[in-house]
C-alpha cells in the first residue's frame, strides 16, 4: 500500500520543499545501487540539514510506522543503503549533514557530522598535520556514516584510531601524521 500523500507532506514540512525529492527522476540516484544489484523504490528522499530535523523525521516515522532508510554516499556494497521494492520506505539522505565541527590536535580527534565525505576528512586531518587512517576506493563519495563498520576495524591498522558516536556527530581519533607508516601497512 503506497504511503499517504498527506503523510509525505508532513515529512516534507520538516526539511522544506527544497530539501525533499518527490519526482522520480530526482529520486532515481537514491534508489539505484551502482552495480544494479539492489534496485529500490521510494516516494520521497529527505535531505535534513540538522540533527533537529533528523530527530523530527524519526519521531514522525515512529508515530506513523513509516520505514526510514538512511543513506550516506550510496557507496555500500551490500544494499543496506537501498529501500526495498515496496515503495513504502522513505530515504533519509545525510548529504547535508556535512560539516567538520572540530579538529582537536591536542587530543588528536576530529568531530564530524554523519554526511561528511571521507576525502574531506582526509584533507582536514592533513591540513591539521594529522592522518585520518582509513582509505576506501569510494572515499570521494563515501560519507562518514557509511564507514562506521570499517572504522571499528581501524585499530588493527593504527592502534590510536577510534570512533565515538553521539546523536549529532562522530568523533574520530586521528593519530599524528608521523604515524603514517604504521597506518599505511
Amino acid at each position: 500500500m503506497p504511503l499517504d500523500p498527506a503523510l509525505l507532506d508532513r515529512f516534507v514540512a520538516i526539511v522544506g520543499a527544497g530539501h525533499a525529492l518527490r519526482e522520480t527522476a530526482d529520486i532515481e540516484p537514491y534508489v539505484t545501487e551502482r552495480r544494479g544489484r539492489y534496485p529500490g523504490l521510494s516516494p520521497l528522499v529527505l535531505q535534513p540539514g540538522s540533527v533537529d530535523e533528523v530527530s523530527r523525521i524519526m519521531k514522525l516515522a515512529t508515530e506513523t510506522g513509516t520505514a526510514i532508510v538512511p543513506q550516506g554516499g550510496n557507496t555500500g556494497l551490500v544494499g543496506a543503503q537501498m529501500p526495498d521494492r515496496s515503495g513504502t520506505q522513505v530515504v533519509l539522505s545525510l548529504s547535508r549533514l556535512n560539516r567538520i565541527r572540530e579538529i582537536d590536535t591536542l587530543s588528536n580527534t576530529v568531530t564530524a557530522e554523519a554526511g561528511v565525505i571521507l576525502e574531506k576528512l582526509h584533507e582536514a586531518a592533513d591540513a591539521a598535520g594529522r592522518l585520518f587512517p582509513l582509505s576506501l576506493g569510494s572515499q570521494a563519495r563515501a560519507r562518514s556514516v557509511a564507514i562506521s563498520l570499517p572504522m571499528r576495524a581501524a585499530p588493527a591498522f593504527c592502534p590510536t584510531a577510534t570512533r565515538v558516536n553521539s546523536a549529532s556527530a562522530s568523533r574520530w581519533c586521528c593519530p599524528p601524521a608521523r604515524c603514517s607508516t604504521i597506518c599505511a601497512s
